[in-house]
């Protein structure tokens, strides 16, 4: 007769698990249950943060291309604002308050971005 297949047998027992031993790293346990990144919620809130940087960035465009004052000071503020918040993200990635998995630094890191993002894009469109 066979063995039955366990989920609970070990790499050297002979019998073949169901349940692979090797997770990946991202995953982790909370009170029993597994814990699975959402990469598919990540992932939109990427998308969502380009096409609303696309809107930013036609509308400064726009404001570029009529010239003059307002937009020798917008090209002043884009390149300003990029800088201070590519500083804050390394600071904030440095110090942990992204988080320490994967899925929390990337999510985090978009957040940051969207914050920036969603201001430029309510100033430009009045």
């Amino acid at each position: 007769m066979g063995h039955a297949q366990s989920d609970t047998a070990g790499p050297h027992s002979g019998i073949i698990p169901l349940v692979p031993f090797a997770r990946p790293a991202s995953y982790g346990r909370m009170n029993g249950n597994i814990k699975i990144p959402n990469w598919f919620g990540i992932g939109m809130d990427a998308w969502a943060l380009a096409a609303e940087s696309n809107m930013v960035i036609a509308q400064r465009l726009t404001t570029m291309a009529f010239g003059g004052p307002a937009a020798a000071q917008e090209a002043e503020r884009m390149v300003s604002e990029k800088v201070a918040a590519n500083f804050a993200l390394c600071v904030n990635l440095m110090t942990g308050k992204l988080g320490t998995s994967p899925e929390a630094i990337a999510s985090n890191s978009i957040a940051h971005y969207t914050k920036s993002v969603r201001a430029n894009n309510r100033r430009l469109a009045k």
